[in-house]
């Protein structure tokens, strides 16, 4: 049995606390939660707790902690589960935590790939003169399945894209002067695949 001796603001995470507890060996520090997990849990001094009960209080605080790197990674633009699982490995979070934090951010809207990819694809035709080809590689090292890029790619007109390929062939011909008519032709021909 585990009582908590302790409960002390951290000093440069006013949202953290640190735990001590003494477990009959006197006082010692034994983890640190924030404050959502401090109430969840009603932790305060005096209670008492077995290790199955730690274990599922720091469970709660990494899954919390997860979230919110989630959240303020994801107030920068939109990005995909991919994007969000390699950040969290990055920080060290186990994949059940990375897993069950990627759902619960598709339930609340955080993610939704389909509205990532029909924006990637708005944003590309418009900014860019890359072609359908191009987008979708890029949509598929982003984690996107063909399914949704088929489904994104579909706003991109067959209009525009001749006229983005016309506009890309004249940027680029005036740096094929050396070459000839034939070879010209060649290089036009892979620069559109």
């Amino acid at each position: 049995m585990t009582i908590i001796t302790k409960i002390q603001v951290q000093k440069r995470n006013k949202e953290r606390f640190n735990i001590y507890t003494d477990s009959g060996k006197g006082e010692e520090y034994s983890f640190s939660v924030d404050a959502d997990t401090l109430v969840k849990f009603n932790l305060k001094k005096g209670v008492s707790f077995e290790q199955f009960e730690l274990e599922e209080i720091l469970h709660a605080d990494q899954l919390r902690k997860a979230y919110l790197a989630s959240i303020v990674y994801l107030s920068r633009m939109m990005r995909t589960k991919k994007e969000i699982e390699q950040y969290l490995l990055k920080q060290e979070h186990t994949n059940d935590t990375i897993q069950t934090t990627i759902m619960r951010l598709e339930k609340e809207g955080y993610i939704n790939e389909s509205k990532y990819a029909d924006s990637y694809v708005r944003t590309s035709f418009n900014t860019t003169l890359k072609g359908p080809t191009i987008i979708r590689t890029e949509l598929l090292t982003k984690g996107i399945t063909n399914p949704v890029i088929d489904n994104s790619l579909k706003q991109y007109s067959m209009e525009l894209q001749v006229d983005h390929a016309m506009q890309l062939c004249q940027k680029k011909i005036s740096s094929y002067k050396r070459y000839s008519t034939a070879q010209k032709k060649i290089k036009l021909e892979d620069l559109l695949r």
